[in-house]
């Protein structure tokens, strides 16, 4: 009976997340009256009620009444916070009238309603978080489930982005709307329209959440409210989890959800503090306040996006050659693109040689991998580009501007997508040289794509080892496991023939230049947002294939393949084994 009823309660809930949705998209993507806001109001504080009322009969229903709101303490919280908002009306009054008296009453009203606004909204994201439970819980396929939840954060955010209010024409196609969500979502920066002047500071917001949320992943985030919630997890939820994130132990996954989080946080609160203190007071083409400027792209540096609130990138005149926000930015770019494993991994060592712990914890091997990889892929990438362009495209810096914009682009160009310069100018060599680092990306659990910096480097060392004829790929005195190596050398064959069906089929539709589109699908694939300036001009059809390169490139070739094929069980039976040629 008590199950039955908490399955009407769940479904109950589901339907005032719904109403809270609508009404909150409503109330701020639509120029209202003020009949129809008084009446969203209304609405708005009987979905409240209706949280507080199924709030507390499952509390009634429960024989553990005080283990089950430990257990569910999040929830608790909010419950109890949206009573005291509906019983004492005017304490929230009060305190403002005590800590601002000068608050005119137009402004007190406005915040009365912003405060049930966001108690609305917390109904629905526990909402989330319970249903977000539900499917960790069911017997979902974990690359299914990763690719249903970006697809329902892409199709969210088309939807928002179409609303009136979110750009200054009052609106937006849906294909355009389609391909800058998916941009969004799927951490690429490519756009079809200039992000500052085409987007209300609502558009802005909607970019700046799907950033957010696609970067890290819609799972981690509800995952790690029901955790710090304290919604109980079973051994399912903890499985399906680990291979969401890649995480090899069980009894690690809610340090590992934990982490994951608090890391991005606090690594972009402390990338905005700097950007804010450093970035120029005037900005050619940004659009907004300094420290929404601040804000926007510390998270999107971190999160890989390359998304900016300047028309012309960090080409902008006054940030070109502002060394501590272009220093500040790689920054940011690096650490979000060498992996959460890395960054963990780490921190552990650091902390464990400040402590004077013996014996030292050792680095792992992938992330002495990572890192060395990284800082090849840096170093070369930078030379090659100053080499090729020190005298054409970054002349007009001089130094030491110029090999501090050979730099950046080659941190940029491993999926970031930020330039200080139009990649128009650049020369065919260079531009050969940056789709090979687009096409390299980021390293594995990181914000950014590509086919990663350890997938290159075990298909080349495994290409070493047959030319020395070894049939073992070793590095660091430590031999690398056979189905990494597949899962290397797979990867890498998946990338090429996507891209060179996906070149055929924009050859087909595109009147562009071959390297043009070549840039722009590695760049989409990728996940990286450099382009010589064909995005707006592509057809629709056009934009639609560089959308489903974006969701690929993102979501990943083999997590799509392993979705799209069935599993296959075990045979027990072992073939005779017998040659065949080749190379």
């Amino acid at each position: 009976m008590r199950d039955r009823v908490h399955r009407i309660l769940n479904g109950f809930l589901g339907v005032l997340a719904v109403f809270a949705v609508v009404s909150l998209v409503v109330e701020y993507g639509f120029d209202l009256t003020p009949e129809v806001a008084h009446w969203l109001h209304r609405v708005d504080t009987g979905i409240l009620v209706g949280f507080v009322v199924q709030a507390l009969i499952r509390v009634l229903v429960t024989t553990d009444r005080w283990t089950y709101i430990r257990q569910h303490r999040g929830e608790a919280v909010v419950a109890l916070l949206i009573f005291i908002y509906l019983a004492f009306p005017g304490l929230l009054e009060r305190g403002i009238q005590v800590w601002a008296p000068n608050v005119a009453p137009g402004a007190l009203a406005r915040i009365y309603i912003v405060a049930s606004q966001v108690l609305v909204l917390a109904t629905a994201g526990v909402a989330s978080v319970r249903a977000s439970h539900r499917l960790l819980h069911m017997n979902i396929q974990p690359s299914l489930l990763l690719v249903l939840s970006f697809l329902f954060l892409i199709l969210t955010g088309t939807g928002l982005l179409m609303l009136p209010r979110s750009t200054v024409a009052g609106g937006m196609h849906w294909i355009d709307a389609l391909f800058t969500a998916t941009s969004a979502v799927c951490v690429t920066g490519l756009i079809v329209v200039d992000t500052a002047t085409y987007f209300t500071p609502l558009g802005q917001a909607v970019l700046l959440v799907l950033i957010q949320l696609g970067g890290l992943g819609i799972m981690t985030f509800t995952s790690f409210f029901a955790l710090i919630g304290g919604a109980p997890r079973g051994l399912r939820e903890y499985t399906t989890l680990r291979s969401l994130l890649g995480e090899e132990s069980l009894a690690r996954i809610r340090s590992t959800v934990v982490a994951i989080v608090l890391v991005t946080f606090v690594c972009e609160v402390l990338g905005a503090v700097a950007l804010y203190h450093f970035w120029p007071e005037h900005t050619a083409s940004g659009q907004g306040p300094r420290w929404w400027m601040a804000v926007f792209h510390a998270v999107s540096a971190f999160c890989n996006a390359g998304f900016a609130l300047l028309s012309d990138n960090f080409a902008d005149a006054g940030l070109a050659r502002c060394a501590p926000v272009l220093w500040i930015s790689m920054g940011l770019v690096i650490v979000g693109g060498i992996g959460f494993p890395v960054i963990r991994d780490l921190t552990t060592w650091v902390w464990a040689r400040r402590a004077r712990r013996y014996p030292y914890p050792r680095l792992s091997l992938h992330t002495r991998l990572v890192l060395l990889m990284t800082l090849i892929l840096i170093v070369v990438g930078a030379i090659g580009l100053y080499l090729l362009e020190g005298t054409r495209a970054f002349a007009h810096f001089g130094n030491p501007y110029a090999p501090l914009a050979a730099l950046f682009h080659s941190v940029s160009a491993r999926t970031a997508g930020f330039n200080t310069v139009d990649i128009r100018t650049l020369g065919p060599a260079a531009s050969f040289l940056l789709i090979g680092l687009m096409w390299i990306g980021a390293s594995p659990g990181s914000t950014g794509g590509g086919v990663k910096t350890t997938t290159v480097a075990v298909a080349v060392m495994n290409m070493y080892a047959l030319a020395q004829g070894q049939e073992r790929v070793e590095l660091f005195h430590r031999q690398i496991a056979p189905i990494v190596v597949v899962r290397a050398f797979a990867t890498v064959i998946l990338s090429f023939f996507f891209i060179a069906g996906m070149l055929f089929l924009l050859l087909i539709t595109e009147n562009a230049d071959f390297l043009d589109l070549l840039f722009e699908l590695v760049s989409a694939v990728s996940t990286v947002g450099l382009s010589r300036g064909i995005t707006p001009d592509l057809s629709p059809l056009g934009k639609l294939l560089t959308t489903v390169a974006m969701f690929f490139g993102r979501v990943g070739l083999l997590t799509i393949v392993m979705t799209l094929i069935p599993a296959r069980p075990v045979r027990r039976i072992d073939y005779p084994q017998e040659t065949v040629l080749v190379g």
